[in-house]
């Protein structure tokens, strides 16, 4: 059996056992790792949050249109042999929906709600790390991840250089529902991503990609976050 579904299963059965295993949180301590979910509107950051999570409550939408108006922050709490998958004294992980950066939009205004975030929360995790999303038919070149990353990269240092994140791991989203695109586009667009992705390392990122298109399984989203926080 994959050993990302061990993990994920042991992790659902922590969350069925103990409803409180994941809610809203603002308190991240030492034994937390923290996973930013970050990337334009629409590109699935709450759909990716929700999956990895199974809680009902984040939000959702499908639409075009910023969604995400404040930071969805929601913590998971590993069993014991969950905790042996990750790095060593973890206990719980928590993942923060972000708002999206330059929407064209007067509202949210992302910069403001994640400094909110952070102002409200005591916040000392263990380690950061970035999964930065990005829907698979939109065009890289018209929603640069530079640009994203930069934005995001501008708030987090008044928290400290101790807890800055690095990695910054990229997830592709491709929901079949609303749309469909050939396996030469996907191919394409993969290719522009890694090639941006390698630009990146000039400035503050250790980037990397997922090879798997993410469609909604919480086993994507889980392993992506093993993969974000390996060796």
């Amino acid at each position: 059996m994959p050993k990302v579904y061990d993990f994920t299963h042991m992790l659902w059965n922590k969350i069925k056992r103990d409803p409180s295993a994941w809610a809203h949180t603002s308190y991240i301590s030492k034994d937390d790792i923290v996973v930013f979910v970050v990337g334009p509107t629409g590109s699935g950051k709450s759909w990716f949050t929700k999956a990895a999570t199974k809680s009902d409550l984040v939000r959702v939408s499908r639409d075009s249109h910023p969604f995400t108006g404040e930071v969805q922050a929601i913590r998971c709490e590993l069993n014991e042999e969950a905790k042996t998958k990750l790095q060593e004294g973890v206990k719980s992980i928590i993942f923060v929906d972000t708002p999206s950066f330059l929407t064209g939009y007067d509202h949210p205004d992302a910069n403001k709600e994640i400094r909110r975030w952070l102002s409200r929360t005591e916040y000392q995790p263990r380690s950061v790390g970035v999964i930065y999303m990005h829907r698979v038919e939109t065009d890289p070149a018209h929603e640069p991840m530079r640009n994203h990353l930069k934005e995001f990269a501008g708030i987090i240092p008044q928290i400290g250089d101790g807890h800055l994140p690095q990695r910054a791991h990229i997830v592709i989203s491709y929901d079949k529902t609303s749309s469909n695109i050939s396996e030469s586009k996907i191919t394409e667009r993969r290719s522009k991503l890694c090639t941006e992705m390698a630009s990146l390392g000039k400035f503050r990122w250790q980037p990397s990609i997922h090879q798997r298109l993410f469609q909604g399984e919480p086993e994507v989203a889980w392993k992506a976050v093993e993969e974000l926080f390996s060796d």
